[in-house]
């Protein structure tokens, strides 16, 4: 949701255009069905052992996932036990997942399922998506921004829209996006960006 809101001060014809769960949505169904009109695609990936953490905090804090488990102890010992419901992962629980998702390969899933809400196995959805079908729709997205990199995508962002952004974006750019030093041995910074 925090792209949500930078996309949108972009002045792009983006989607999703609000912070209300449709950056939830599958980036097929997003492009299919919702976002048919926007003139740039993005979606948001992070680190799968930090996403799969991320979807247990989720379902154990949120206040629907507090309501419909019994949650035992220290969120170690209660995680564990969350993965142990899905393991191993396969076919034969594709309509068990506890709470809102099956951690299995879940950002694939966002790539690949025509679903609104790749969240579970339901609906025939294939518990291996098409690595294929995932990479040729990483490929074909405008900007593909990583969570634990904010700072670092959004740098990535405004210096590829150049001067096709708002004073604020090239601001930005300008006072936060610099390398005062080459990031690798022999690489040569060009005006420090």
């Amino acid at each position: 949701s925090t792209w949500v809101t930078l996309l949108k001060k972009l002045n792009l014809r983006v989607f999703p255009q609000h912070r209300a769960g449709q950056e939830e949505f599958s980036v097929q169904f997003q492009r299919s069905k919702l976002g048919t009109k926007a003139a740039y695609h993005s979606t948001t990936l992070r680190s799968p052992r930090h996403h799969v953490l991320s979807m247990f905090l989720h379902c154990k804090y949120f206040k629907k996932g507090k309501q419909q488990f019994q949650w035992n102890g220290t969120d170690e010992s209660d995680f564990e036990g969350w993965l142990d419901h899905h393991l191993p992962m396969g076919p034969h629980n594709r309509d068990m997942h506890r709470c809102f998702f099956h951690p299995a390969n879940y950002q694939s899933r966002h790539l690949t399922s025509s679903s609104r809400r790749p969240h579970g196995l339901e609906g025939g959805e294939p518990f291996e998506p098409d690595v294929r079908a995932a990479n040729r729709t990483y490929w074909d997205l405008d900007f593909v921004s990583l969570t634990e990199f904010v700072h670092e995508s959004r740098c990535l962002l405004y210096y590829r829209l150049k001067r096709n952004t708002t004073p604020e974006a090239l601001a930005y750019l300008d006072n936060n996006c610099r390398c005062d030093t080459p990031t690798h041995d022999g690489d040569t910074v060009k005006d420090n960006v």
